[in-house]
């Protein structure tokens, strides 16, 4: 049997997957929360280095209060006689002789400089001679700025400690006008103390990045815009440039994972404040080498899939042994079962051990033997009820025949086709027996040059109803052949008679009779009779032309349905019988006149179910107008098909249209 479900895959759906999947999720939350760990533990070394270089460079700031101090005071008495007494006049100051001027002020050569900056940001005269000509607006636009406002302001400036961007080394710097406003004099002096504490500061980043496991350098960069470091000669390639031109932009710490090689690098940069007021902010860059915490994942992660696959194949084989002590048993009892499906009740299941599954086999087998006796006691039943079968489909056959039979009587009592054509050509009728026969019958006559027609309902439908519209009949025709009424009125008078003395109701108290709607057409002077028993008259005329003898029951934009009312009273046993009312209405050309039987506005139909009721059959009548009675027959019978739907017929329907 194909896609069938057996014992050991159910036990492998039900135990073995609950447990892989947890297992899963166990290794998988141990995997993750391993590599958080780990990520987290290089994230706080990372902080805690960058918490010890910050503290170092405070260190710096202090160490050099003192030193900084003294030096600010001499270099503001040089740069005062130098403004005041050797550049006075600035003529010619691009070729004056510095060194000379450096010796007769007493300056160290090797430890102190002047230089002579002019408008454009040139250096066009010092004792450096490695940055004569060098532009100092190309550092920068914080460069560019702070020089154009000490033109400006034409005060003595001098700076904290800044980097000479040449040599790397602390230098102290100040700025001042000429008296002539047309170039600034810098002096530049290095501190032998203060290159002792650069000095000791390169070598404590140089110990934390050797005495850190997995960090392979730490630098500390400045200068956002030609960034370099301050501890190495680390060169900055254009891409890392500008991740760390980004650094500074932002102020927000960042990292890179580079695959160099078989390395897992993971570089990070870590933004923090200004230092000097040259080189606003810094960033510290720590690099690290991840290769054996990437390993020591893999590892991890090997181990995990071996431990769920030998998790997985242990299981299988467990299960399958246990499940094949379970199953044996149970496929010999499938198989008994399925030859006793085939018809072999004296199939028995083997019994085997002492479990649950043997004392299924035990009951399964007196389940066989009940089952054996059941079958040959409802073979023994069959035969009786075959018989009993063949019984009543004879006796619903000779009642089939004869419910035929009185189908062909009752079609030999309507009037046929080519006769109500030939005594009313514009007209049609809409016949639906709910049963092979019917309890509602159309009626035709002609008699002293008018044309009698009716629509009967009897009582009842199917064959009760069938034998009533057989009396009914009966009656019209005797009404008006016999006895010679053609009146409606009389003709109903007279067939209330007949039916009560054909079914001896007054003897017999039997309530069965009729509805009906009776008319007599004189095509000649256009006048037409009406009564009824509970069964109105309906007429449809143009709306400019009124009809006094009837109330108007429903209008539109063409025309008017106007209605006459039956009297309340049926055709049969009746308390208190009066006399049928006789209508006469003069007709006009254009006219169409409707009788009907009640089935058609009491079926039930539609989206809730219910009767389709007489106001909308009405404005289906009126809506017809147009079309010729044919098509209005074609519609009639769809709407009341299309209302009802899946439901049952409740009750037989017949109408008469008729066309003046």
């Amino acid at each position: 049997m194909k896609g069938k479900v057996t014992i050991f895959r159910q036990i492998l759906i039900s135990v073995l997957i609950p447990v892989l999947i947890v297992l899963f999720i166990v290794e998988l939350i141990n995997y993750q929360n391993t590599k958080n760990i780990m990520v987290a533990a290089s994230s706080e070394k990372n902080n805690i280095i960058s918490d010890e270089i910050k503290t170092i460079f405070e260190f710096q700031d202090i160490s050099l209060v003192m030193p900084e101090d003294a030096l600010n005071i001499r270099l503001k008495d040089i740069s005062n006689k130098l403004v005041t007494n050797y550049f006075q006049n600035t003529d010619g100051i691009e070729k004056i002789n510095l060194k000379s001027v450096q010796k007769d002020l007493k300056m160290d050569p090797n430890w102190e400089d002047i230089y002579v900056i002019n408008q454009e940001g040139t250096i066009i005269n010092t004792t450096f001679e490695k940055d004569l000509h060098l532009n100092l607006y190309q550092f920068g636009e914080d460069l560019r700025k702070y020089l154009e406002n000490i033109f400006i302001s034409g005060a003595f400036l001098v700076e904290k400690y800044a980097i000479e961007l040449s040599t790397k080394k602390l230098k102290k710097y100040c700025y001042q006008p000429t008296l002539d406003g047309k170039y600034i004099i810098e002096l530049g002096t290095y501190s032998k103390k203060a290159n002792e504490v650069m000095w000791f500061i390169r070598q404590r980043l140089d110990e934390i990045a050797n005495k850190s496991e997995g960090i392979v350098s730490v630098d500390y960069i400045i200068n956002q815009d030609n960034p370099f470091s301050l501890n190495s000669d680390l060169v900055i390639d254009e891409d890392e440039k500008l991740r760390i031109q980004n650094i500074f932009t932002t102020k927000k710490s960042g990292e890179y994972m580079p695959k160099e090689g078989r390395k897992d690098l993971h570089y990070e940069y870590i933004f923090i404040d200004k230092i000097t007021d040259f080189f606003i902010g810094a960033v510290i860059r720590i690099v690290s080498d991840r290769t054996a915490e990437e390993q020591y994942l893999r590892n991890e992660l090997i181990k995990a899939i071996i431990l769920f696959a030998s998790t997985l194949v242990f299981l299988i084989l467990i299960i399958f042994f246990r499940a094949n002590i379970i199953t044996k048993p149970v496929r010999k009892l499938v198989i008994a079962t399925q030859n006793i499906a085939q018809g072999n009740l004296s199939e028995r299941a083997e019994v085997i051990g002492k479990n649950e599954i043997a004392t299924l086999s035990v009951h399964f087998n007196l389940m066989i033997e009940q089952l054996q006796f059941s079958h040959d006691e409802l073979e023994k039943s069959n035969i009786e009820i075959n018989e009993q079968k063949d019984i009543i489909e004879k006796k619903n056959k000779d009642i089939m025949d004869s419910i035929q039979y009185a189908k062909r009587i009752q079609e030999a009592i309507l009037p046929p086709d080519k006769l109500v054509k030939q005594y009313i050509e514009n007209s049609f009728i809409l016949y639906k027996p709910k049963d092979v026969v019917s309890g509602d019958f159309y009626w035709m006559e002609q008699k002293e040059g008018k044309i009698l027609f009716a629509a009967v309902d009897c009582t009842g439908h199917g064959v009760p109803g069938a034998f009533v519209s057989i009396v009914g009949n009966n009656g019209l025709n005797r009404a008006v052949n016999e006895f010679g009424f053609w009146r409606p009125g009389e003709v109903l008078d007279k067939l209330e008679d007949l039916v009560e003395e054909t079914l001896r109701q007054k003897e017999n108290e039997v309530k069965d009779g009729m509805d009906l709607a009776l008319c007599a057409l004189d095509f000649e002077n256009n006048v037409l009779e009406y009564a009824g028993a509970h069964n109105p008259l309906y007429i449809i005329r143009d709306s400019n032309l009124e009809l006094p003898e009837a109330v108007l029951a429903i209008e539109d934009e063409k025309r008017n349905l106007y209605e006459i009312k039956a009297d309340r009273q049926p055709i049969g046993l009746h308390i208190n019988r009066k006399k049928f009312t006789n209508h006469i209405i003069k007709l006009r050309k254009g006219d169409t006149i409707y009788i009907f039987s009640d089935g058609y506005a009491d079926q039930f139909g539609g989206p809730q179910g219910r009767k389709f009721k007489y106001k909308p059959f009405k404005r289906l009548l009126l809506s017809i107008q147009d079309k010729p009675l044919q098509e209005q027959h074609e519609i009639l019978n769809k709407t009341i098909d299309d209302w009802r739907g899946e439901k049952d017929q409740i009750d037989d329907i017949v109408i008469i249209g008729v066309n003046i």
